[in-house]
């Protein structure tokens, strides 16, 4: 560690380590908080869909 090169090397990775980690967080935590109300929707949808098929076959 005693070249300036080396230091210089180091920094800029890791700067773009901590963009990179960063970034993709956001991207998690974006991503889902947009498809945990789409997916919980979807749930309900066919919990009642297979609630009203089982009603209909005690029904018949």
């Amino acid at each position: 560690m005693k070249k300036i090169s080396t230091k210089i090397i180091l920094s800029i990775a890791l700067c773009v380590i901590l963009t990179a980690v960063v970034i993709g967080t956001i991207g998690v935590y974006s991503a889902r908080n947009q498809l945990l109300p789409e997916a919980e929707g979807r749930m309900q949808a066919l919990s009642k869909e297979y609630a009203n098929e089982i009603d209909i076959t005690y029904i018949k």
